[in-house]
C-alpha cells in the first residue's frame, strides 16, 4: 500500500479480509521506500492513494512500469476528480477509487488479479516458448559440451532473469561445479565438491544438490517436485526446516545458496538413459521467483539438454580415442625415424670418436692438435649421447632389467636429486608402494626419475615444491579402453610433480616428440622427455601428464607390477684392472670403419684380430682356424645372415666360441623388446675402447654357457 495514512491503510486490509481475502501488507510513503519493498519480495496488487506529502499515485505507478512489473495497480483516494481517475488508467491504473465508497475494492482486486494471472499466464508461455527454442539453438550449433553448457547458462541467465546459473557434471564419484555465472567469486569454489567423507567412512553427496543427484526424497530435501528437481522460493526458511537445522547440525545440508543471499532456488537434474549426469543450478535474489510452471518448463528443458550432453561427450570421447591413437602412431613413426638415424650415425661415431681418440693417444700434450683431437673426441660423445636419447625414445636401446623396487631405489636418489633442484625447491618423496615390485633397468628407470626431476627444476625457477610419490595401482578394463596402449592389470605408479609454471593443452600434446622443447635456444635439446617416454613404454608401461597453465605439473609413470622379490643391486660399478689380452678374436660387421677401428683397438692391446665384412667371410675363417678363436664379434644385422644366426653356425665349427654382439640399435634378433637375452655380451655403437676392451675381456674370462638360438 502506497498510503500516508495508517488508518486509511487498516481500514483497506480489513475490507479486503471481510471479502475474503489474507493480505500480507506492508505500506509505503516514498519512492525509495516503494523501490525497496518491490526489490524484496513479489507483490500481488499495489493499492495507492492519489496524493502523499512526498510521493503520489501516478509516480508510484510510472516506478512500477519502469521497473517492468506486471502488478495490478488499484487507485484509492479522498478526493480526486472524474478527468485525473481517468487520466490516472489511461496511464495504466486498473481501477480508481473512492476511500468513502470502498464497497468495490474487493470486486477490482479480483478482476485485476485475474487479468494479471491471464497476462502472465500468456507472456510467461510466450517467453517459455521463445527459450525453448534459443535453448534448442544451443544444443544443436555446440560442437563442444564446455561451449554448450558456457552458452546454455549465459542465455539462462540473461534471458531467462536469473541472478546466477551454474552446472554440475559427474566425474568420477563426485559432481563438481563445471560452470558458474552470477555467483559470488569464492561461492563456487566453496560449494564445488559434494562428495563427503561420513561417520563410518563411506562417500555420499551432501546439501540439496545431492538429494536432486540421488534420483530419491528424503527427510532433509522437502521440496522435491514428483520429476526429482529441488525447489524453493525461500531458502532460508527450507534450510531452517530440515532435521539437520532443527538438530542444530550445520554440516550435514549445507545452506550455501542462503549465505549467499539467494532466496528462490531450483536444483533441475541432467539425465539421459536413466543415467544421472549432472544437474542445472538456477538462483535468485529475491523470493517468489518460481511459479510451478517455470518448474515444468525447466525440468522439460533439462531432457533436452541431457540427451544432447550425452550425446556430445560420447563424441568428445570418441574423438579423444582417435586422437591419441593418431598420437601413439605418429610417436611410432617417428621412433621408427629416429632409431634408424641412430643406427647409421652410431657407425659414422665410431669412427669419428676412435680415431678422434687414436690421435689424442699419439700426440703428446704440448701438440696444439692433440687439444684438436680431444675436442672432436668431446663432440663426438656428446653426440652419441643424443643418439643414446633417440634409441631410447624409439625403445631400441638394450635393456638389462632387475625386480627392484621403487621405494628403495628413490630414497638412494635423492641427496642427488636435491643437489639437482637446488635450495630453493623443497623435495618430498611419499613412497608407498613397499613390497609392490616392478621388473626394469635400474639405471634407465634413475635417467627417467633425473629427467624429470630436472624438467621441475626448470618449471620452477622462483622455487617451489617438488614431490615423489609412489602407490600401487589397478587398471581396469574401463581404463584401458579410455587409454589406448594401456593393459588393464596391476600397476605401480611414480609421480613426479612440481608447483612450477604448468603447461598449456597444445604443449602436452607435443613434449615427448624429440627436439620439441620450450625452452630457450641453447638451454635444452629437447629429448629429455622423449627419453622417459621411450624408456617407460620399452618396460611394459606408459606414461601421461597432468597440468595446466600456473598450477604446475605431474607426470605419472605406470610400470607393471611384478611379484618377484626384489634382488641386490648387481651392477657393474669397476673396471677390471686389465682389459688387454693374446687370445685371438674374430670381428664381423659390414662398415669398414668399424672393422679398422676394433681392430686398432685389439692389436694395441695385445690381441690377435680377424676380420670379416659378412657371414660367409666368417665361416670360411672359422673352418680355417677351428677352435683357434676365442671369441666372435658381430654386428647384430648383416648381409644374408643375422648375427645370432651366424653365432649358432659359428659355434658349431668353432666349439666353446664366446660370442659378443654389437650394433647400433636392438633389435629383437638381440633382444625381445629391447631386453637383452641373459647370458649374452652386447656392445653399445657408438663403441669406445674402454668399452670394447671391458666387455670383451669380461666375455672371454666368463665361464662357457649355450649359445643362443635364433628363435629364442
Amino acid at each position: 500500500m502506497v498510503e500516508d495514512s495508517q488508518d486509511d491503510a487498516d481500514v483497506m486490509a480489513m475490507q479486503l479480509r471481510r471479502g475474503g481475502y489474507e493480505p500480507a501488507c506492508a505500506r509505503v510513503e516514498t519512492a525509495a521506500a516503494m523501490r525497496a519493498a518491490l526489490g524484496r519480495q513479489e507483490w500481488d496488487v499495489v493499492i495507492s492513494d492519489y496524493c502523499l506529502p512526498d510521493f503520489s499515485g501516478p509516480q508510484a505507478l510510472e516506478l512500477l512500469q519502469e521497473l517492468g512489473l506486471d502488478i495490478p495497480f488499484i487507485v484509492v483516494t479522498g478526493l480526486v476528480g472524474e478527468d485525473l481517475a481517468v487520466a490516472v488508467m489511461k496511464a495504466g491504473a486498473g481501477d480508481c477509487l473512492m476511500k468513502n465508497s470502498l464497497v468495490r475494492l474487493c470486486p477490482a482486486v479480483e478482476r485485476e488479479l485475474k487479468d494479471a494471472q491471464v497476462r502472465r499466464g500468456r507472456r510467461k508461455a510466450e517467453g517459455h516458448q521463445k527459450l525453448a527454442i534459443e535453448i534448442l539453438e544451443i544444443l544443436n550449433r555446440s560442437d563442444r559440451s564446455a561451449k554448450l553448457i558456457s552458452d546454455l547458462a549465459h542465455l539462462l541467465k540473461v534471458d531467462g532473469g536469473f541472478d546466477a546459473v551454474g552446472v554440475r557434471l559427474r566425474q568420477g564419484e563426485d559432481y563438481p561445479y563445471i560452470f558458474g555465472e552470477g555467483f559470488p567469486p569464492d561461492f563456487l569454489e566453496s560449494a564445488r565438491s559434494l562428495s563427503t567423507q561420513g561417520a563410518a567412512g563411506g562417500s555420499g553427496l551432501d546439501c540439496f544438490c545431492g538429494a536432486v543427484l540421488r534420483g530419491r526424497p528424503d527427510a532433509a530435501c522437502p521440496s522435491l517436485t514428483l520429476r526429482g528437481s529441488f525447489s524453493t522460493n525461500s531458502m532460508g526458511e527450507t534450510v531452517a526446516s530440515t532435521p539437520q537445522a532443527r538438530a542444530g547440525v550445520v554440516g550435514g545440508t549445507r545452506g550455501h545458496c542462503a549465505e549467499a543471499g539467494f532466496e528462490s532456488v531450483t536444483l533441475v537434474p541432467l539425465s539421459s538413459g536413466g543415467e544421472v549426469l549432472g544437474l542445472l543450478h538456477l538462483a535468485a535474489r529475491r523470493r517468489g521467483r518460481f511459479a510451478p510452471e517455470d518448474v515444468v518448463f525447466l525440468e522439460d528443458m533439462a531432457v533436452s539438454i541431457g540427451i544432447a550432453l550425452r550425446r556430445k561427450r560420447a563424441e568428445e570421447e570418441h574423438e579423444k580415442l582417435e586422437e591419441q591413437m593418431r598420437q601413439a602412431q605418429k610417436m611410432e613413426a617417428i621412433g621408427r625415424l629416429a632409431g634408424g638415424i641412430a643406427h647409421d650415425f652410431n657407425n659414422l661415431l665410431t669412427a669419428i670418436n676412435g680415431y678422434a681418440q687414436f690421435l689424442s693417444e699419439a700426440l703428446p700434450p704440448p701438440d696444439a692438435r692433440r687439444e684438436d683431437a680431444l675436442e672432436i673426441l668431446s663432440a663426438g660423445r656428446k653426440a652419441a649421447a643424443l643418439t643414446r636419447q633417440l634409441l631410447a625414445f624409439s625403445r631400441r636401446q638394450v635393456l638389462q632389467p632387475k625386480v627392484l623396487s621403487l621405494d628403495a631405489l628413490i630414497p638412494e636418489m635423492s641427496r642427488l636429486v636435491c643437489r639437482i633442484v637446488g635450495e630453493d625447491i623443497e623435495c618430498r618423496l611419499a613412497l608407498g608402494s613397499a613390497g609392490a615390485n616392478v621388473k626394469a633397468d635400474p639405471g634407465q628407470i634413475e635417467q627417467v626419475i633425473m629427467n624429470l626431476v630436472v624438467n621441475a627444476r626448470d618449471a620452477m625457477p622462483d622455487g617451489g615444491l617438488l614431490t615423489l610419490a609412489t602407490a600401487p595401482a589397478e587398471l581396469d578394463e574401463a581404463y584401458a579402453r579410455s587409454h589406448p596402449g594401456v593393459a588393464p592389470g596391476r600397476y605401480v605408479t611414480l609421480a613426479v610433480s612440481d608447483t612450477g609454471l604448468g603447461m598449456t593443452a597444445e604443449v602436452q600434446a607435443r613434449i615427448f616428440e624429440p627436439f620439441f622443447t620450450t625452452k630457450e635456444r641453447g638451454k635444452g635439446t629437447g629429448l629429455g622427455l622423449s627419453t622417459v617416454y621411450g624408456i617407460i613404454h620399452q618396460s611394459g608401461g606408459s606414461v601421461f601428464v597432468y597440468s595446466e597453465p600456473g598450477k604446475g605439473t605431474s607426470f605419472k609413470l605406470y610400470l607393471p607390477r611384478v611379484d618377484d622379490p626384489a634382488g641386490p643391486d648387481t651392477r657393474s660399478r669397476t673396471l677390471q684392472s686389465s682389459c688387454r689380452g693374446s687370445e685371438t678374436l674374430l670381428v664381423v660387421d659390414d662398415d669398414e670403419t668399424v672393422r679398422k677401428v676394433l681392430r686398432r683397438i685389439l692389436t694395441e692391446n695385445g690381441y690377435t684380430v680377424l676380420a670379416a665384412a659378412d657371414p660367409q667371410e666368417a665361416l670360411a675363417l672359422c673352418r680355417k682356424h677351428g677352435d683357434g678363436i676365442s671369441l666372435l664379434v658381430t654386428d647384430v644385422i648383416l648381409p644374408g645372415m643375422n648375427g645370432r644366426k651366424l653365432a649358432e653356425e659359428a659355434d658349431a665349427l668353432c666349439p666353446g666360441i664366446k660370442v659378443v654382439f654389437m650394433s647400433g640399435y636392438a633389435g629383437d634378433m638381440v633382444s625381445h623388446h629391447g631386453i637383452l637375452d641373459e647370458g649374452l655380451t652386447f656392445l653399445e655403437k657408438p663403441l669406445s675402447s674402454e668399452s670394447v676392451l671391458g666387455k670383451l675381456r669380461a666375455a672371454l674370462d666368463s665361464r662357457p654357457i649355450d649359445q643362443p638360438h635364433a628363435n629364442h
